[in-house]
């Protein structure tokens, strides 16, 4: 039964029936699924991907931008204010809704960068040491290591102050984007400098090696060692060699 996907997206009357129309036509069943916050909510939710999978590639495009409508109008980044406007219809197959309650952690601070998170409803707090931002409708985190190769996790942890409703940008369709869009990564790069000025937080305080030149630095004083290099080179000889040295042959 599809009937709670198209009630929970609000989608149009004339879409609504031509996704039961399309779906009766492919004779779809879809399995209803329950998630704790669903069911805290008092009911379930139906498997969304096998009912975007059954529908052909215009309806899906069609229900995928009206399904997260309110998100992308309220956002700069998808509305056409930052970006092209048709980045809307080209982002909202990847997106995929999250709920979570208040007190809850969306993001902790140190772990792998796999997504980004776009703001439906409700407020997020990001926190370092303290709390560094709230953030609302129409906004979005956890898209700094996306735009800065030398940030390799995520810098802040980010917790719900209240009931929030999220959609979810995994990290491969944001780079997939930004070769289509080559100016979404540029202006979100540039949108994240200005909102860690304003948080009072350096660039390399949260990247993992600065600029990459402490790595550079150990390496020169290491191979400034006559010793190294002269292990260096018997290795690169050995590498080459066809026949391994005694020291390195198997025993018998």
């Amino acid at each position: 039964d599809c009937n709670v996907f198209l009630e929970q997206h609000g989608l149009s009357p004339t879409l609504r029936e031509r996704v039961r129309d399309h779906l009766d036509r492919s004779h779809l069943r879809v399995k209803r699924r329950s998630n704790e916050a669903s069911e805290a909510r008092g009911h379930g939710r139906v498997d969304e991907s096998s009912i975007l999978e059954a529908l052909s590639p215009l309806l899906r495009s069609e229900v995928c931008i009206e399904r997260c409508r309110r998100v992308i109008r309220a956002s700069p980044l998808l509305n056409g204010t930052l970006v092209r406007s048709d980045i809307a219809r080209a982002v909202a197959p990847f997106l995929s809704p999250l709920s979570i309650g208040e007190g809850e952690a969306v993001l902790e601070k140190n772990e792998p960068a796999l997504e980004m998170y776009f703001v439906e409803s409700g407020c997020v707090r990001l926190i370092r040491d303290e709390t560094v931002a709230a953030l609302e409708t129409g906004s979005y985190f956890g898209e700094i290591p996306l735009v800065f190769e030398n940030v390799m996790l995520q810098p802040f942890s980010a917790v719900a102050c209240e009931a929030c409703d999220l959609w979810v940008l995994p990290r491969a369709a944001f780079e997939r984007l930004g070769v289509v869009f080559p100016e979404l990564p540029r202006i979100v790069r540039l949108v994240a400098r200005q909102r860690l000025e304003r948080m009072g937080v350096s660039l390399s305080d949260i990247s993992s090696d600065g600029d990459g030149s402490d790595a550079v630095r150990l390496l020169e004083d290491l191979f400034a060692s006559p010793d190294v290099r002269m292990l260096a080179q018997r290795m690169l000889s050995a590498e080459s060699s066809p026949a391994l040295s005694p020291a390195l042959s198997p025993r018998e």
